[in-house]
This record gives structure tokens, C-alpha cells and sequence, in this order.
């Protein structure tokens, strides 16, 4: 059996875009690694499969569907947080969106390069 370093062992962590990607795979590592984590996506699914699997650890897992482009929805993610675990020692902000397969930034229409960058 290896041992797992506990690096993150009492810190509290929020991850948005844990559903998917490059955030699901560091808020596995965080609770890996001891923390609390808090997953933050809009997928309901996805982001119900990463705290089932992140949860595996051993260590304190929450998910919340929130949309990083509502000033309301991080405001009441990090409320409940706060409330649950104390102040965030860790953000990771990997939300974001993508426009069509094959397509890139160049390619994309107005609306789809704004919805790009506003994560919605």
C-alpha cells in the first residue's frame, strides 16, 4: 500500500468546474491529499459522479450546482462554505466553457467567444 501524503489535511478547498477535466481532476487530488473539498460545477450529473468518486478518499466532500458567472451563486457557494468548514485556504477556478468541436477562439462567432470567456 503506498502512503498518501496528507498535504492539504484540514484545509478547505473549492473547485469550480470540478465536474470535468482539469478541475475534477485536481479537486481528486485536494481530497486525496486530506482536504475539504467543495465541488462547484453546472453539470448535475458529472458533478454527482466526481463527489461520489472524490468522496472515496476518506476525506469531507460537498458539491453544489453553481454557475461561476452569477455573482449570486458564488456569493451563496462561498456562504455556505464558510459555514460549513470556515474560510477557503484553496481556489482552484478551472470553470469554463467551449465552443463547438473543431472550432477554435478564431472561429467563433461573437456570441460564442463571449459565452467562452463568461463560463455560462
Amino acid at each position: 500500500m503506498t502512503n498518501v501524503v496528507q498535504r492539504y489535511a484540514g484545509q478547505v478547498a473549492v473547485v469550480t468546474g470540478a465536474a470535468s477535466g482539469i478541475g475534477r481532476e485536481i479537486a481528486l487530488r485536494l481530497s486525496s491529499e486530506g482536504a475539504r473539498v467543495a465541488l462547484w460545477d453546472v453539470n448535475k450529473d458529472s458533478l454527482d459522479a466526481a463527489r461520489t468518486h472524490a468522496a472515496a478518499s476518506g476525506s469531507e466532500v460537498t458539491s453544489k450546482l453553481l454557475n461561476v458567472s452569477s455573482e449570486a451563486d458564488v456569493a451563496g457557494g462561498i456562504d455556505e462554505v464558510v459555514s460549513r468548514w470556515g474560510r477557503p485556504d484553496v481556489l482552484v477556478h478551472a470553470a469554463g466553457s467551449v465552443g463547438p468541436a473543431g472550432t477554435n477562439a478564431f472561429e467563433q462567432p461573437p456570441r460564442g467567444f463571449r459565452r467562452v470567456f463568461s463560463a455560462t
